[in-house]
């Protein structure tokens, strides 16, 4: 059964995977998919082929055998069953919790690559240990032989990672319905001023602060400086401070003579319309007759 897998970018920059034919580097990635949450499952070439590469001519094992050679995948046979594992599986996937296993019995110790030293547990006593041979291979490079980057390793912390996260600057405009708002210095003003040069501050703090009032959900916020330059330049975009002493200008006469003949279009019946359109003479008459005097 196949599972969804996370594939890193440095999986396509290792130069080591790099040495295995292009099939070979498109199996390696399918037998992630392949492989249970321990990175292991059982290892049948033709059923391989069929969930991996489907449409390739190619020898499921002749790939294996390279990936092998690298130390990428590793088999071994318990009881007739040929067990494929993926020695660092673990270090770059993350299984779901839930996922089950497969339950593949462990690799047998062969007694040449593998060892037992004694160690002491927790309780204090001498104990036997297993400790697993360390391979020359992609998930332990020999000096002798570097990868200039390997995706199987683990990249180490960066230095970024251990220094404490930045705090945020606490602002000190704040608001409260009893004593309004504090914390607006002269500076706050000076610049806002300069910024919204048709915005009363003066009356823009009273409304902001009166509509706070009547929205008291709205009023619970962290950053104040924020909601005034933004109410500052809502007031700015929309032509500035209004105060009740302003009046709208009265209406020019050429305002006047297009409202009064957009009127008179509007009450045109087909043929009047019609007429106007078609004959010069009679438009020239009924422009004359919408003249209004002012």
């Amino acid at each position: 059964m196949a599972r969804t897998r996370s594939l890193k970018p440095q999986f396509f920059k290792n130069d080591l995977l790099a040495e295995c034919q292009p099939l070979a580097r498109l199996l390696f990635s399918g037998l992630w998919c392949m492989a249970d949450a321990e990175g292991r499952l059982e290892y049948r070439p033709l059923r391989v082929k069929a969930e991996v590469l489907p449409y390739d001519e190619c020898c499921v094992d002749q790939l294996v055998d390279e990936l092998e050679q690298r130390g990428f995948v590793r088999r071994y046979t318990v009881d007739d069953v040929t067990i494929l594992v993926i020695p660092k599986f673990l270090d770059h996937q993350r299984p779901h919790p839930k996922e089950p296993t497969e339950s593949f019995p462990p690799e047998e110790n062969d007694g040449a690559g593998n060892k037992f030293v004694q160690a002491v547990n927790k309780s204090g006593t001498a104990g036997n240990k297993f400790v697993r041979a360390v391979y020359v291979c992609a998930s332990n490079p020999s000096p002798s032989y570097p990868s200039t980057f390997n995706p199987l390793i683990p990249l180490p912390p960066s230095e970024s990672a251990a220094l404490p996260k930045r705090q945020p600057q606490k602002d000190s405009i704040s608001w409260d319905s009893v004593e309004g708002w504090q914390g607006i210095t002269d500076s706050d003003r000076d610049a806002w001023a300069t910024a919204y040069p048709a915005a009363a501050l003066p009356t823009e703090l009273a409304k902001a602060g009166e509509w706070l009032k009547s929205n008291e959900t709205k009023a619970r916020r962290s950053n104040w400086r924020k909601f005034l330059t933004g109410w500052l330049s809502r007031c700015q975009d929309g032509g500035g401070t209004r105060t009740g002493t302003q009046q709208q200008a009265p209406p020019t006469p050429q305002a006047k003579r297009r409202y009064w003949r957009d009127q008179f279009a509007r009450n045109m019946t087909d043929e009047e319309f019609r007429l106007a359109k078609a004959a010069p003479p009679e438009v020239k008459s009924l422009a004359a007759a919408l003249e209004v005097p002012t």
